[in-house]
């Protein structure tokens, strides 16, 4: 494996990554805001709006964690060398226009 596929394979998991956090950077300030907003209408008590705030942060995860498995055996059969490729042209042509 030479230093450009490394780097290459690098820049996928960073990126993988910063879409994660960008997701969570996004939802959860903002979930608590939303929550109650919505719930207001409904006349729903502290204890509901605390329990769908805490269902909803925690559900992401969950299923995170339950569907590694399969996008890791997903992968490794055939996407990672799409994806590989995809993210490699996008860096390369992000690249010349910088």
């Amino acid at each position: 494996m030479d230093k450009k596929e490394k780097l290459n394979r690098i820049f996928l998991i960073l990126l993988s990554l910063f879409v994660v956090m960008l997701g969570y950077g996004i939802l959860l300030p903002t979930l608590p805001y939303y929550t109650e907003r919505l719930a207001l209408g409904d006349n729903l008590d502290t204890d509901s709006i605390n329990f769908h705030i805490g269902f909803l942060t925690s559900i992401y995860p969950l299923f995170q964690l339950l569907f590694v498995v399969l996008w890791g055996r997903l992968s490794d059969k055939s996407l990672i060398m799409t994806f590989l490729e995809f993210f490699t042209s996008l860096k390369n042509s992000v690249q010349h226009f910088i």
